[in-house]
């Protein structure tokens, strides 16, 4: 069988379940997850708000609805989710890498630093949160700061930060 036929057949068990007990978080919870990651976006942030409206402080729902708003380049419906998971939990360095990447698209570089530096404040390992803060010092034209933060993300591990040092540094 195929990656997606599998898929479709849990989809289609999921929602037996939710038919069945419409309030099941953790059916509309995976719906979600198996529709993002089909790249059905859309699909997803629905079956995500319905565990938020059942479940209004679901941290893992609003920040995977937050993430398939992200794809959709919904950002700033993406920065409000990312702003409600930090005020229910303020120490997950991952809440603060992707609202700043939201921030990043909508070109608001220096907030988006804010938000990779606070990351960095709670994993200093983490080779992501450097990475993407140099590219936000690179739009700013500040390339010192991008490469310093480009060689540390390698020393942490990254590759990708090693290919924008030749090219950058």
């Amino acid at each position: 069988k195929s990656y997606f036929h599998i898929n479709d057949e849990a989809i289609n068990d999921y929602t037996r379940v939710t038919e069945i007990d419409p309030l099941h978080v953790k059916a509309y919870f995976n719906l979600g997850c198996l529709k993002q990651e089909m790249q059905n976006y859309g699909d997803a942030i629905f079956d995500y708000t319905k565990v938020i409206d059942i479940e209004p402080v679901n941290i893992a729902a609003i920040f995977n609805r937050g993430n398939a708003r992200l794809s959709m380049g919904k950002y700033f419906d993406a920065i409000e989710d990312f702003d409600t998971v930090i005020s229910i939990n303020a120490e997950d360095e991952r809440f603060y890498i992707n609202r700043g990447n939201a921030k990043g698209k909508l070109y608001n570089f220096n907030e988006a630093i804010e938000d990779y530096t606070k990351s960095i404040s709670l994993n200093p390992n983490s080779d992501l949160a450097f990475f993407n803060r140099g590219l936000s010092y690179l739009n700013l034209n500040r390339k010192k700061s991008a490469c310093f933060d480009f060689h540390k993300a390698v020393e942490l591990g990254s590759t990708i930060a090693a290919e924008h040092i030749n090219k950058f540094c």
